[in-house]
């Protein structure tokens, strides 16, 4: 929802968005224009004029917006009783907007995340700094947050996997990693690095802190030998499970972390479940072994969290990579709740064809670069596919994309699977799980044939 507010003189322009999650109704749209209405008239102010459009700009379809646009003139010919009026406005939208239109909000801040792979090393600035809706664009005009209206102020952090071959191979090199606790959109050295530095493996993080303070200790990604690590969401409770999470821990990882985030703490438990299958300082590790780690990780974050029966759905969208493979997850502890926003997008070359706007062209079938964010880069719907909830990927080091349903009691099967036979059974059809035929044994003249009847 936008609310644009003009001061007698115009110099005054406030805009105030808000994502819904469900469909927005017309009733709900006029309470709002009401609530305006009538707040406006105690202030003295009155409306210029209503506008309500829908938009269709983001690739999400169970995500629509709708823009209400009001001119608000101030009668008094003052621009202060506008500004407050447009301050006690923007305070009332989120309360009026998220009962009605989302079924529930996020129970932490949410951060940005962007992992790319390529086959040939590209430019950080074609990632980070110039599409329209780069990472760092994201940060304060972020269009999927469930925590809407936040920005993400608390630092950014971008690592990568150096390499000096043609062919685009990081070898056994450890990744980069550039951290600050400035807001990304106004760090200098970002840009500067961003427009020299090219890698075919590219971690970037913009961060919304929820627990920690805001130092580069707690700043995503981090590393641990030739791993990297880095989380968007939360974990519940955390405070309640920590003592627990340490105990499980061994002295060696548990000495890993320098801050006080949830998210490293994650990573910790994430080296620990690593252990047991591999070494983790080894420079490559199979991408199967990654994503069981990364699935044990998730289980038992889990059962901490359902032990103490948290008052809130952890948000675990976990990317971690050895430089050859990438894993990823998009997951929360709910069955019926949504998790933080994830996307995918796959093609031949990420390329710039006008200031700002970027495209994947798809040359052939092959996959020669995916881009896993939390929202799109661009705003071409066919470019992007969004991951479904209790879900992991996986990159391969020959750049395939694989999705694993992370299955538990929090998964559901495909909705529409579920819809048709839920449509069946309401006809009256039955079936049975006999086979259609069955072949007779080895030696043995065939003597019927077994076929299913529905009835």
């Amino acid at each position: 929802m936008r609310l644009t507010l003009h001061a007698p003189s115009g110099c005054l322009r406030l805009s105030i968005r808000a994502a819904s999650v469900g469909v927005v109704s017309k009733r709900s749209s006029h309470s709002v224009i009401a609530l305006y209405h009538t707040h406006i008239a105690h202030r003295s102010c009155r409306v210029a004029s209503v506008e309500s459009t829908p938009t269709s700009a983001l690739p999400r379809p169970s995500c629509p917006l709708i823009s209400l646009t009001l001119h608000i003139r101030d009668q008094t010919g003052t621009a202060g009783q506008t500004v407050q009026c447009a301050g006690t406005l923007a305070s009332q939208v989120r309360s009026r907007i998220a009962p009605s239109c989302s079924p529930t909000l996020a129970p932490c801040s949410l951060c940005r995340l962007l992992v790319v792979k390529a086959e040939q090393p590209i430019q950080l600035a074609q990632l980070l700094t110039k599409p329209a809706h780069s990472i760092i664009n994201q940060a304060s005009d972020s269009r999927l947050r469930l925590d809407a209206g936040s920005i993400n102020a608390d630092g950014f952090g971008v690592g990568w996997y150096p390499t000096d071959r043609d062919d685009g191979d990081t070898g056994s090199s450890g990744p980069c990693v550039f951290r600050s606790i400035t807001p990304a959109w106004s760090n200098a050295n970002l840009h500067r690095l961003a427009d020299k530095i090219k890698s075919p493996l590219v971690f970037a993080h913009v961060r919304a802190s929820t627990t920690g303070a805001l130092s580069e200790e707690n700043t995503h990604p981090w590393t641990y030998g030739n791993l990297i690590w880095m989380h968007n969401g939360c974990i519940s409770d955390f405070s309640r499970i920590k003592r627990r999470l340490q105990a499980d821990l061994s002295d060696e990882y548990f000495a890993v972390p320098q801050g006080n985030t949830d998210s490293e703490w994650a990573f910790a438990c994430f080296l620990e479940q690593l252990s047991r299958l591999t070494d983790p300082l080894k420079p490559t590790i199979p991408h199967a072994t990654l994503r069981q780690a990364m699935l044990d990780t998730v289980q038992l974050l889990t059962k901490y969290t359902d032990e103490i029966e948290a008052s809130d759905p952890s948000l675990l969208n976990f990317c971690v990579s050895d430089g050859s493979s990438v894993v990823a997850t998009r997951y929360i502890t709910s069955a019926t709740e949504e998790a933080a926003s994830l996307f995918f997008s796959t093609g031949s070359t990420f390329e710039e064809y006008a200031p700002g706007s970027f495209k994947m062209n798809k040359a052939d079938k092959r996959e020669r670069i995916i881009l896993i964010a939390s929202e799109p880069l661009t705003f071409e719907r066919a470019d992007w596919v969004e991951i479904p909830s209790q879900s992991c990927i996986v990159i391969t080091p020959r750049n395939n994309l694989l999705r694993f349903p992370i299955i538990n009691d929090y998964f559901r099967p495909d909705v529409a699977a579920h819809r048709r036979d839920e449509f069946a059974r309401a006809k009256g059809y039955r079936w049975s799980t006999i086979p259609v035929s069955i072949r007779p044994p080895v030696g043995h003249a065939p003597t019927a044939s077994v076929a299913t009847q529905v009835s």
